[in-house]
């Protein structure tokens, strides 16, 4: 780790390693909309796996084609070097990231994690599901078109009353955070698929 981004800390007698950097162009929203330029500009593909079927993304007017599979290849493009090279933009420095990661302990993940999960109706909290259980339950729901997708997660919500997870404002980007989020914290991470040492917690 660089020296001018890693401060020891020493709490109640216990000593930590705080880490802290900032990954301009990786934040969930820049990431998306980066990801739909790239679609857009390929002239051979005018539909965004990552949306579903039913939506038109106002800024690009691409469609979506609620392809998950595509959706997940596509943005592992996004932690390519070459890619971030390309596009003249800071690459995701993902070989600090795995001097830091020892997956001792969990890390924790609010804010578009949250949604992202609760879209795909999985578990948060202490028993958090992990990214094999992202994937599996991303099959299920993300191909599906915009109109059932939003049914789904209705109906979840209803059966789920009192939940105190925030109803997202944007389903049509769940299926690409949910994507960005397995790759960020795999491949950016280097965290393990099954057993994934993560917690997600909607903090207020």
């Amino acid at each position: 780790l660089r020296r001018k981004e890693a401060f020891p800390l020493r709490i109640d007698h216990s000593n930590y390693l705080l880490y802290s950097h900032s990954f301009l162009h990786y934040g969930v929203d820049e990431a998306r909309a980066k990801h739909s330029r790239h679609i857009a500009a390929n002239k051979s593909n005018s539909k965004n796996p990552c949306y579903p079927v039913g939506y038109v993304d106002e800024d690009t007017n691409l469609s979506g084609s609620s392809d998950w599979d595509e959706c997940l290849r596509s943005v592992s493009q996004l932690f390519d070097p070459a890619n971030c090279l390309d596009d003249g933009e800071p690459c995701f420095d993902s070989e600090a990231l795995t001097q830091l990661a020892t997956h001792e302990e969990k890390f924790v993940a609010t804010s578009a994690f949250v949604f992202a999960w609760d879209y795909l109706q999985l578990k948060i909290g202490a028993n958090t599901d992990d990214l094999a259980t992202l994937n599996k339950q991303a099959q299920k729901i993300c191909n599906l078109e915009f109109s059932q997708q939003v049914r789904n997660y209705r109906q979840y919500k209803r059966r789920r009353n009192g939940s105190s997870v925030r109803t997202t404002t944007k389903p049509h980007a769940q299926c690409f955070n949910a994507a960005y989020s397995y790759h960020l914290l795999s491949k950016g991470y280097s965290m393990p698929i099954s057993n994934t040492p993560i917690e997600v917690d909607d903090i207020k």
